[in-house]
């Protein structure tokens, strides 16, 4: 499993890392250890990336949306 695929699993399930999520995005990133490509797909929100990145055409299901 992917870093990414990792992460937006774990995001999934635990509600704290999640919110530490929402609070600090980037530090999450960066701890998960996710390429710049990975990065910029979830500050952009860009569920077309995300599943070419993760192989997975429902990743929007998974897909955090940060508050712009």
């Amino acid at each position: 499993m992917s870093n990414l695929d990792g992460l937006l699993a774990k995001l999934s399930t635990d509600a704290a890392l999640k919110d530490q999520f929402l609070t600090d995005p980037e530090s999450v990133m960066d701890e998960a250890e996710l390429t710049e490509d990975e990065k910029a797909a979830i500050r952009d929100s860009d569920a077309d990336k995300l599943s070419e990145l993760t192989g997975d055409n429902q990743v929007y299901g998974k897909n955090v949306i940060l508050a712009n």
